[in-house]
């Protein structure tokens, strides 16, 4: 498990995002839980200046988030400069 987590940590959110997709697989998620959870609960707290609601919010964030992975999947592939 902790050479996993140490192959897991040394990728980009991208190459997270594709593994997550395409072998729907969520335990590569935490890794782009563990990287951003923080930030996302800090940025709720600015607005709801409540650490209970804060953490709810960031929650349901953090779930959106997992849930819309393959759009953002999809936003990578479009944005991609087509290679000649």
């Amino acid at each position: 498990m902790i050479i996993f987590k140490k192959k897991v940590k040394s990728l980009t959110d991208e190459e997270i995002v594709r593994l997550i997709v395409e072998k729907n697989d969520p335990k590569y998620f935490e890794e782009i839980y563990d990287r951003y959870a923080p930030k996302i609960y800090q940025k709720c707290l600015s607005f709801t200046k409540k650490p209970s609601e804060a953490k709810d919010v960031a929650h349901d964030v953090i779930v959106k988030v997992y849930m819309s992975l393959n759009k953002f999947l999809s936003l990578i592939h479009i944005s991609e400069p087509t290679r000649l």
